[in-house]
């Protein structure tokens, strides 16, 4: 004859949580801190690993920052360094201006492009001025043409009236760079015979006082062959991510910028004939 079973399945986990708790009671204390511990342990590690989690995101949040914060001045540092280098034949350099770069976050776009303008909450309260070339650890990105006390429109190397005058980091050819289609800058007024290959690094050439020289622009990605040209075409992909930009770095002139390699950002006090 089968054995009966005493109880449903309920009441027998309910005398073994019994049992359960009277061996418990009748234990050391130390040895019941010790077995609360492991379970204690098991439920809190969880919260433990989202507090862990959060804390190397932050961590990780400033580390990229300072990071793109020294790019962007190991890239300034290095265009004073190429445009002294091929100013000076004596191989002296002179020492580097005391500029000063402002981390700004950008908080508005334009919402036709995303790509033409965008606002910072930087302004005039920052020591940020008209004219003031903007860039990102990459490369320019553009140049402010307003500010009020805490905030600043930028335009981009992307609005159509944007031109800039660059130069070829290898054949040292000059040629006026303009936003074009599909993200590209177009270079115009290369000379047909002019040495412009795949490859090649685009950089500021120092010309138009809105760019000091030797700063990256982006990488020559094709020179299409094109016989009725008047001039060579080229184009550019820029090094900087426009619509990717979350922040910039604001170039501010010293009070004084009396330096060869800051010359041709100061005001203009006359005009080219036409």
């Amino acid at each position: 004859m089968p054995r009966k079973k005493i109880g449903t399945w309920q009441d027998r986990i309910a005398w073994i949580l019994l049992f359960s708790a009277l061996i418990l009671a009748l234990l050391p204390r130390g040895t019941k801190i010790k077995i609360a511990q492991l379970p204690g342990t098991v439920i809190l590690s969880p919260l433990r690993g989202v507090a862990y989690l959060r804390n190397t995101i932050v961590t990780l949040g400033r580390e990229n920052q300072r990071l793109g914060r020294l790019a962007a001045e190991l890239a300034l540092e290095n265009a004073w360094l190429r445009s002294s280098l091929n100013m000076e034949k004596s191989g002296t350099l002179r020492n580097f201006p005391q500029t000063k770069l402002i981390r700004a976050t950008v908080i508005s776009r334009d919402f036709t492009t995303l790509k033409r303008f965008f606002i910072i909450a930087r302004g005039t309260n920052n020591g940020i001025t008209l004219g003031a070339p903007v860039i990102s650890p990459e490369g320019i990105v553009g140049v402010v043409i307003s500010t009020s006390f805490s905030q600043s429109l930028i335009q981009t190397i992307f609005e159509p009236d944007f031109r800039i005058a660059v130069l070829n980091n290898r054949s040292r050819e000059i040629a006026l760079a303009r936003p074009g289609s599909e993200e590209m800058l177009h270079l115009e007024y290369a000379a047909k015979d002019a040495d412009f290959k795949p490859g090649d690094t685009i950089i500021t050439s120092g010309i138009g006082g809105i760019f000091p020289k030797g700063l990256p622009v982006g990488q020559v990605i094709a020179v299409p062959e094109k016989p009725d040209e008047l001039f060579k075409p080229v184009l550019v992909q820029p090094f900087a991510r426009i619509t990717a930009l979350e922040q910039v770095y604001v170039f501010l002139l010293p009070g004084n910028a009396d330096h060869e390699w800051l010359e041709g950002l100061k005001p203009r006090e006359i005009t080219i004939p036409e």
